[in-house]
C-alpha cells in the first residue's frame, strides 16, 4: 500500500485495489504514522475508512474514476463532505 503524508493531507493511491481495508489498519497507516511525525490528525479512523470506502465504490462504479482512483484524505474536511463519505462509505 503506497500512502504520503503531507501537513494537511494522507493521500493513499490506487485504494480501488484494496478488498478490505480495516479500521485497523487505517489506523496505523494514517493515525499513528500521523502523531508520530507530529503531523495534525483532526479525523477519526471511521472518517477516515469512510472516504476510502466511498472512493472505492465511487471508482467501481466508473464514477470521476481519474479523482477516485486515489483517496486524499484531508484533514479539517467540511461538515458536507464528511456527511457523504458517511453515507456513502459505510
Amino acid at each position: 500500500m503506497k500512502v504520503k503524508f503531507t501537513e494537511n493531507c494522507t493521500i493513499v493511491y490506487d485504494c480501488y485495489q484494496y478488498d478490505y481495508i480495516s479500521i485497523n489498519i487505517i489506523g496505523e497507516i494514517i493515525a499513528i504514522t500521523r502523531k508520530e511525525n507530529n503531523l495534525l490528525v483532526t479525523r477519526t479512523n471511521t472518517s477516515y475508512a469512510n472516504e476510502i470506502r466511498a472512493h472505492k465504490r465511487l471508482y467501481k462504479l466508473g464514477l470521476f474514476k481519474s479523482h477516485t482512483k486515489d483517496a486524499d484524505l484531508e484533514e479539517n474536511i467540511k461538515w458536507y463532505k464528511e456527511l457523504f463519505y458517511n453515507i456513502i462509505g459505510r
